[in-house]
């Protein structure tokens, strides 16, 4: 298995772990992405195009799990999305950031720490580049995830403050590089 950045033809197989991952906002399940906006391809592409912080994870040459992040800049090329969580990022004041959007893992892949291995190249990278810091949301109501709350304090980002978007509370972390 490998981790390369992510290439804009990537978006579909993003897409379809998106998708399988994808949980109700009232599911029982502890882990998933709840059901918020899953990105069309062409806007997966979009931002895979306009942000160095996108990566694959492949083995025997297939998607098996995925990261999109975002420099401060990509985020007023993405801001056409509307989506609200990236509308709040793209305001944001602070200087030489990433917003990490998105880690996702195909089922059948799970506990194989790829997660982790995705999360680690990207803080890499991103100092390697001299950014001060990365941002990441995770949903806490109605569904709480301990898993990526778990991943993301194990690597040393902290809670910072809620947001809310519709009918879903979102926690936001920040990690100092």
């Amino acid at each position: 298995m490998e981790i390369i950045k992510a290439k804009a033809k990537d978006a579909k197989d993003i897409q379809k772990i998106i998708k399988e991952l994808t949980i109700p906002a009232n599911s029982k399940k502890d882990t998933g992405f709840v059901d918020y906006n899953i990105p069309k391809i062409g806007t997966i592409s979009n931002r895979i195009k306009n942000s160095n912080f996108c990566y694959v994870v492949l083995d025997r040459k297939k998607v098996i799990g995925f990261n999109m992040a975002y420099e401060q800049k990509a985020l007023r090329k993405l801001d056409k999305d509307r989506d609200p969580i990236i509308i709040y990022f793209s305001k944001e004041t602070e200087k030489d950031f990433i917003y990490w959007d998105l880690l996702g893992v195909a089922k059948h892949k799970q506990d194989q720490d790829l997660g982790s291995e995705l999360t680690k190249q990207l803080i890499s990278d991103a100092k390697a580049e001299g950014y001060k810091a990365i941002y990441a949301v995770i949903v806490e109501k109605p569904h709480y995830n301990p898993a990526s709350t778990s991943l993301l304090t194990k690597e040393g980002f902290s809670r910072k403050k809620a947001l809310k978007v519709r009918d879903l509370t979102f926690g936001i972390y920040k990690l100092k590089l």
